[in-house]
């Protein structure tokens, strides 16, 4: 005769209990979920709206395109600005080598750069699944595998989404612009080092260890010559490298000196115009007020994801203080770290908030990453107390991440009319001639998508792009506020200073 665990035995109420209990896990998570896919949605109206439009809407993009143009023609695009044709790019050659095909194909058209940065973005989004999956795979041990409940699918997922609800990506996101194809290299790098170096991997993963290293570290160099701007992916990659193994020095001065050699190549090949205009014509006068305001106003942005990243570094940090060794460091804390501090260069004339996007795709993975942890303390708080088989803690976990995602001021402003789209280069502040040729957004018009955002909370609560004018500062004459002219593809522009204010038209009916 066999004895029977009284405790061990599941009742019908038991089984009701928990489907509900699941279901208050479940039910946030997809509504979070389904409000973040509407963004997506949003995303993919502009960005098909915007591949329609055959001019600039970006005053970078016709340079981008001009440079692939002449590459597909076996031209050089490294000029001597004093001599004809008085041209010279300012970038690296990485962007504009990958759309030489495209061009082959399809013709000089605005829309193939278009679609190779719209495709990379999409390409940030499932590496920031994949490095969020990796954590909360990481963070889970054979027991939370084995909780029903463990949402380990959906939190990365949103995560992923978040990225493009970002305002900064919304908006350089379908541009013809290398900054997108850079983060995009760069993350995948930051990924592949971690996958190579992690200490937790088993045996059959040690074999892929030396294959991920060595695409993490072609990823990064394609990145540094996509845009300069990849020093943040590579200082956190090589600093990783070297807090977990310091004897792989020889592996960083080996890629520093592959750099070096390859620079002085590039530049003897174009008699000294790479350096000149790659580095030296990108070193521009420098305003710290700038810097600031692009700072506060990412933190009104994006300050849920902030504060929890920041909760995950300060984690890491506890971590590697308590072990007395630098081996619990994330290369996400890493990476968000060095990703922020990059915004500093935001103030340089030329740049613009676009240089924290990699921020943000940071702060995307170390938010899953911490509520990974935390959903990790729910559940051995379950099994160390009496309330076994209670998933209170869990639920609220779930809850804090799905009120964290859906903070009104981190989500995109939709663009309900074409006039959204408008390259506001006039003193009318974006009434220009452009609006009669744009596409209008017929998915984007009805009301009854402003009252979808609105019952989300997301109405009233937006920002303007562009950190030159605070609420307390005086807009600049004939130009409106946080206005397209003012900020445009993530650079910021010189204003001519207007003698007498255009005054404003009246509509009539």
């Amino acid at each position: 005769m066999h004895l029977v665990d009284l405790a061990t035995v599941r009742t019908p109420k038991h089984f009701r209990s928990l489907t509900l209990q699941s279901a208050l896990i479940a039910l946030p998570l997809l509504l979070t979920l389904g409000i973040f896919l509407l963004y997506l949605a949003t995303y993919f109206a502009y960005a098909y709206n915007l591949f329609k439009f055959p001019f600039d809407y970006d005053q970078g993009e016709g340079f981008e395109l001009y440079d692939a143009i002449r590459l597909a023609r076996g031209e050089n695009i490294y000029l001597d600005n004093a001599q004809f044709p008085f041209y010279a790019s300012n970038y690296p050659p990485v962007y504009r080598t990958l759309l030489v095909p495209l061009i082959w194909l399809f013709g000089p058209k605005l829309y193939v750069g278009r679609a190779v940065a719209f495709a990379c973005s999409l390409v940030i989004g499932g590496v920031i699944f994949l490095a969020a999956r990796y954590l909360l795979r990481r963070s889970e041990d054979e027991g939370m595998r084995r909780f029903p409940s463990s949402p380990h699918l959906l939190i990365p997922l949103i995560c992923a989404l978040a990225f493009f609800a970002a305002n900064y990506v919304y908006h350089v996101g379908p541009l013809a612009r290398a900054h997108l194809p850079m983060v995009m290299f760069a993350i995948a790098g930051v990924y592949c080092l971690e996958r190579a170096f992690d200490d937790a991997a088993g045996k059959p993963r040690r074999r892929t260890a030396p294959l991920f290293a060595g695409l993490a570290v072609a990823l990064l160099m394609a990145a540094a010559f996509t845009k300069l701007q990849a020093v943040d992916a590579l200082a956190a990659g090589f600093g990783f490298l070297l807090l977990r193994k310091p004897n792989g020095f020889d592996g960083v001065a080996g890629c520093l000196s592959f750099t070096l050699i390859f620079l002085l190549l590039m530049d003897k090949a174009t008699a000294g115009q790479f350096w000149l205009n790659v580095v030296s014509a990108n070193v521009n006068e420098y305003d710290i007020d700038v810097t600031w305001r692009t700072y506060y106003q990412w933190f009104c942005l994006q300050g849920a994801l902030i504060v929890c990243s920041v909760v995950y570094v300060m984690w890491d940090g506890v971590a590697a203080i308590r072990a007395r060794s630098f081996q619990p460091i994330s290369i996400w804390s890493l990476y968000f770290v060095a990703g922020s501090a990059l915004g500093m260069l935001t103030g340089k004339w030329g740049a613009g908030p676009t240089y924290l996007i990699a921020a943000i795709a940071a702060s995307c993975v170390c938010t899953a990453g911490l509520f990974g942890r935390l959903l990790v303390n729910g559940y051995w708080l379950i099994r160390s107390t009496p309330i076994t088989n209670n998933q209170l803690p869990i639920t609220l976990i779930t809850l804090l991440f799905a009120a964290v995602m859906l903070n009104p001021s981190q989500i995109q402003h939709p663009p309900a009319r074409h006039r959204s789209l408008l390259w506001a280069g006039g003193a009318d502040g974006g009434r220009g001639e452009c609006a009669k040729r744009l596409p209008a957004l017929p998915v984007l018009r009805h009301h009854w998508l402003h009252a979808a955002w609105a019952f989300c909370g997301c109405g009233g609560h937006r920002q303007r792009l562009g950190p030159r004018q605070h609420p307390g500062q005086r807009a600049r004459p004939g130009v409106e506020r946080g206005s397209h002219a003012d900020f445009v593809g993530g650079q910021r522009r010189r204003h001519q200073p207007n003698s007498v204010a255009q005054p404003e038209q009246k509509q009539h009916a």
